[in-house]
């Protein structure tokens, strides 16, 4: 099937290079940051925007997440408000941020969306899957990649690149892999001087009482393996797992069924956040929602790489910003 595929692969290539992902004259009133990938498919960026969010608040900004809103109904730029909003409004993982307690932008232009978010006191701005965009112009770039990914080569639909995967590291400024790269990932790495960490998401420790439940698991996820694993790891009876596309928007026969599974395993729903803003109220009420965060594996050198990013822009901007470009950040 690859080798039918590697046409439209070699046209899609050819459309990357028109395109040109990346590189955009379009710059934002506030510094940009940028979180993305190379590949379709979940490589857990939001999770990280949350945790350079967590670390730039610690440093005195005032940050927000500017997300496309994929999934959503609404085009932006709008600020996300839980109580007028809904996943099919602004998309699931807005929603998520939100939930959390985050500051969040949907609109697929990231610029008109900075440009808001500059009026009610953003002074930073962190893309949320924002490598590839051509709207705003990133200050940093962090890639963030899976273990394994120098052995990928083609691009969609033969593979799961969006782009080269040298044309795409040599816009990142470093890399977070989650999980532990290959010898040949880390010789990649190096033959780019690109600098990287790695680190991973973790689950919340969940309520004592629900360790003796059954449940049924139901993920709407890029990765729903990643999910599995951790459940597993906490010493929960999962009796089912209903797996959904990512961002699946669930149907009447969708919930039919997972009401069905509760019923015959006498189990409570088990589910992921980012699915929870996608499921029912009626369903959440019976439901363990998992939460959790992402954490690098050396918290110093996660602070030590985004010092440097932060000082290397502030240079850049104390030495000639460009019109609209803010001045050099102060709390760096």
């Amino acid at each position: 099937m690859r080798l039918l595929l590697l046409p439209l692969s070699w046209l899609y290539r050819a459309a990357v290079r028109w395109h040109n992902p990346g590189v955009s004259d379009h710059v934002a009133p506030m510094p940009v940051i940028s979180i993305g990938n190379l590949e379709v498919g979940g490589t857990g960026k939001s999770p990280i925007a949350q945790a350079v969010c967590d670390l730039l608040s610690a440093k005195g900004y005032q940050p927000a997440i500017l997300s496309r809103g994929y999934g959503g109904s609404l085009k932006g730029p709008v600020r996300v408000d839980l109580d007028i909003h809904a996943a099919t409004d602004v998309g699931d993982e807005p929603m998520m941020h939100a939930r959390a307690g985050y500051r969040v932008y949907i609109g697929g232009d990231r610029l008109k969306s900075a440009k808001l978010a500059a009026t009610q006191a953003i002074n930073i701005a962190v893309l949320d899957d924002g490598h590839a965009t051509k709207s705003v112009q990133s200050n940093v770039s962090v890639l963030v990649l899976r273990p394994g990914f120098s052995d990928r080569r083609h691009l969609l639909p033969a593979g799961r690149l969006r782009e080269p995967l040298a044309k795409g590291l040599a816009r990142a400024h470093w890399v977070i892999v989650n999980g532990q790269p290959t010898d040949a990932d880390q010789a990649l790495l190096q033959a780019h001087d690109l600098p990287w960490i790695t680190g991973g998401f973790r689950l919340a420790p969940v309520d004592e009482h629900v360790r003796d439940q059954s449940f049924v698991l139901v993920t709407g996820v890029a990765n729903p393996d990643r999910v599995v694993q951790s459940v597993s790891a906490m010493g929960l009876v999962v009796r089912d797992h209903l797996s959904f596309p990512d961002h699946h928007r669930f149907k009447k026969s969708d919930l039919l069924k997972i009401d069905q599974k509760l019923m015959a395993h006498d189990a409570k729903l088990l589910t992921t956040a980012k699915d929870a803003e996608r499921l029912p109220p009626t369903l959440l009420q019976r439901a363990v929602v998992l939460r959790g965060g992402w954490y690098a594996d050396d918290a110093n050198r996660f602070d030590e790489l985004f010092a440097q990013s932060l000082a290397r822009m502030n240079a850049a901007l104390a030495q000639g910003a460009r019109v609209g470009q803010s001045p050099a950040l102060a709390n760096s």
